[in-house]
């Protein structure tokens, strides 16, 4: 399993898959990594699914047909586009390979459902006048010509850019209708392409649009998307066949030219390289500058010129495997996340080649690849599911990038950040990681364990990076104390704006990644307690509950948490993203002491009690209230029912009168001699701000809504600065 893959010889693009030996090992390998997921996952199901895998695929290998197993889950729409583009290419005498390539064959032999039907024609044996365009500008006309093939319709839409039109790259995007009822089907369709060739500052290459398969496959990233399947018709068809039958009849067969079923099986990620060219041939084009060869050195990726032998060695082949993936990444420095959100979708390994060759492409990834780009794989990779996120924030944080390489210490600085909306490079700080061994990788696993599992993939996105930035500015058992957590908490949040920033992020990800930060270091800075906090203790207790029993301080305290967790929304499913009170206490739990995460774990307990529903409606009923404190108003009395085990609603002024009366006697008293002296408001109590009014004036009444939220630009939303609110 762990010797060098040899690919078949080169084959013409009339027989990609003419008659070769299997490449060695290639016969009877069990898919090992998905066997192993299903036992540790105890799943029977899973594991049948596995068994049932390993039949269809154990025996393939480069020139195979797929077997019907696989072929089954090609959904049948996709497979009538692809009989409908055959008959038209038959019809039109063009001989064309019809060709399906990366992701789709990826999926198909992991046995997910294939999505994003991506499609090459190779055109090397056809006239000059042949172009993708030119095929695809026929399909309208042919399907209304030829209803009985159950296409009804084809739309052509152009995906290129005027950079991409100028470097002929012949590329179209099509809708297809088919079957009854109508589907539609979303079709990508390139040619082959043969030798590509990038300049420094353009991530769109050059391209010779008349390759065979093989240079089309070489030039992907990973060998596990550089398979394809040349599809053609079934020697069984008949001539009247209809249209299901013509689909269900064609032949699939799989061209692995560079090993990606060996490395499905195997669990590992590497980059196709060309085993045809000498070592020193590949050198020279790929390592083009003294530095790039001083860096080379340094990471020992060629071999020393004494210890090479001939070039079918093992030495050789890795050198190669190392040269290449630097091209590739360095062509396209976006590859380095991809690689990354592959390894973590799909639990494979990467290939310690990728190491090696990442420091080629650290300058290019910062300055050349746009953040809005980033931003899109990494949405990517978070609608995977919670395990692929964590793991590739795992290795973008925790694995060490070659210390030749003194620029970064890992990866995470360079993969979150960018330009930002007016073009300033704004990137998470390169010395955030100074040391990737000692990146604790369970103080981010332990907090993102209590994220809900329903959230979109923006607010675990953020909410996760979140986490990640915090492990790295905190230490496990450090004696701190809560301010300092604070402090660090603050930091964190000045980290993941400018992550976010850089990379053009939605507005959902930059709240789930401030908001937690923001909110645990507020709730680590105790607010000074007011003497209106003591009267709601001392109101409190009086009901005799023995946890009810707490001073001004206390009182404040829950009050503060209130606001800043913004409860009322949350227990009214009107929730913002990264208000997540559990994530934020399991935050706090991950590295604060342990005394001051079971007080705010209590503190949280308390808050969610059942309690009633109030309406800012109802505050009429405390005639002596000014208007700028009716929002404090609402969250004391919230408080102060949670305490006593209150339920009934007040949500009128009547209610909230007789609750008064009834339960709470001299208390609307008490905060008027509090809020008031000699008529006018105490400095504690006075509004902020207000222009042309007397300090302590009470401010002219505004309207409020069913929840007490003052609808006045005048009125900060709790917990969050100008700021932070913007953002």
């Amino acid at each position: 399993l762990s010797g060098v893959y040899h690919p078949p010889s080169r084959h013409n693009c009339a027989s990609p898959f003419a008659a070769s030996a299997p490449p060695p090992g290639a016969i009877h390998l069990l898919p090992k990594r998905p066997v192993r997921a299903a036992v540790l996952r105890g799943s029977w199901r899973a594991f049948r699914s596995c068994i049932a895998l390993m039949s269809g695929v154990a025996a393939l290998h480069h020139g195979t047909l797929l077997p019907p197993s696989l072929v089954a889950r090609v959904p049948h729409k996709e497979r009538l586009v692809l009989s409908f583009v055959l008959e038209f290419l038959e019809a039109n005498k063009i001989p064309a390979q019809l060709l399906v390539n990366g992701g789709y064959v990826r999926d198909l032999l992991l046995e997910k459902t294939p999505d994003d039907l991506d499609v090459s024609l190779c055109l090397r044996d056809c006239l000059p006048d042949v172009t993708v365009a030119s095929v695809m500008h026929g399909l309208p006309a042919f399907a209304e010509a030829r209803p009985e093939l159950a296409v009804c319709d084809v739309q052509i839409t152009t995906i290129l850019s005027d950079a991409s039109k100028d470097k002929n790259v012949d590329t179209a995007k099509i809708f297809v209708r088919v079957g009854e009822p109508h589907e539609r089907v979303e079709v990508d369709v390139m040619p082959t392409i043969g030798e590509e060739y990038y300049d420094e500052t353009d991530r769109v290459p050059l391209r010779d649009v008349r390759g065979t398969p093989e240079q089309d496959a070489l030039r992907r990233d990973l060998t596990i998307g550089a398979m394809l399947l040349h599809v053609e018709r079934g020697a069984d068809r008949a001539a009247s066949a209809s249209a299901t039958s013509a689909a269900d009849s064609l032949q699939w067969t799989l061209l692995d030219f560079y090993g990606g079923l060996e490395d499905i099986r195997n669990g590992v990620l590497r980059s196709p390289y060309p085993t045809s060219k000498p070592l020193d041939q590949v050198w020279d084009e790929v390592m083009r500058t003294p530095d790039e060869r001083l860096l080379a050195l340094q990471l020992d990726i060629r071999p020393q010129v004494e210890a090479a032998v001939d070039s079918a060695s093992a030495l050789e082949h890795a050198a190669l495997q190392k040269v290449w993936w630097v091209k590739v990444l360095r062509d396209d420095p976006l590859r380095v996340l991809r690689a990354l959100r592959f390894a973590a979708k799909f639990n494979f390994q990467l290939h310690e080649a990728f190491w090696s060759a990442v420091p080629f492409a650290l300058t290019s990834l910062q300055s050349k690849v746009a953040g809005a780009r980033k931003y899109t794989e990494l949405v990517k990779l978070s609608k995977a599911g919670r395990a692929p996120l964590l793991a590739f924030l795992q290795l973008a944080f925790g694995r060490a990038l070659p210390a030749a390489d003194m620029r970064l210490a890992c990866l995470a600085p360079a993969l979150f950040g960018g330009a930002d909306a007016k073009g300033v490079a704004q990137f998470l700080s390169p010395s955030l990681v100074e040391r990737p061994d000692s990146y604790d990788a369970a103080l981010m696993r332990q907090a993102a364990a209590s994220l809900p599992a329903l959230l979109s993939e923006e607010e675990a996105l953020g909410a996760s990076l979140a986490a990640a930035v915090l492990a790295c500015i905190s230490t496990r058992g450090a004696a701190v104390d809560d301010s300092a957590v604070a402090r660090k908490a603050e930091a964190a949040r000045e980290e993941v704006a400018r992550a976010c920033a850089g990379l053009c992020a939605s507005n959902e990800m930059r709240r789930a990644a401030e908001t937690p930060l923001f909110c645990l270091h507020q709730l680590l800075t105790p607010p000074l307690a007011q003497g209106q906090h003591g009267i709601f203790a001392r109101e409190a207790g009086a009901t005799g509950e023995a946890d009810a029993q707490i001073d001004a301080d206390e009182f404040a305290m829950l009050v503060h948490m209130w606001e800043v967790l913004a409860m009322d929304k949350i227990l009214i499913d009107r929730r913002e993203p990264g208000h997540l009170p559990h994530f934020i206490l399991a935050l706090a739990h991950a590295h604060c002491s342990a005394a001051s995460a079971a007080t705010l774990e209590r503190r949280l307990e308390q808050l969610l009690r059942p309690g009633p529903p109030i309406s800012g409606n109802a505050l009429g009923a405390i005639r002596s209230l000014p208007n700028h404190l009716r929002r404090s108003a609402l969250s004391n009395l919230h408080v102060l029912c949670r305490l006593r085990n209150e339920t009934a609603p007040l949500q009128d002024e009547l209610q909230l009168g007789a609750y008064l009366d009834e339960r709470c006697p001299g208390l609307v008293d008490s905060l008027t001699a509090e809020w008031y002296d000699g008529g006018m408001l105490r400095a504690p109590y006075a509004a902020k701000g207000a222009k042309g009014k007397k300090e302590g004036a009470a401010s002219p009444k505004l309207v409020d809504d069913d929840m007490g939220q003052v609808k006045s630009g005048k009125c900060d939303e709790i917990g969050l600065t100008d700021k932070a609110r913007n953002a």
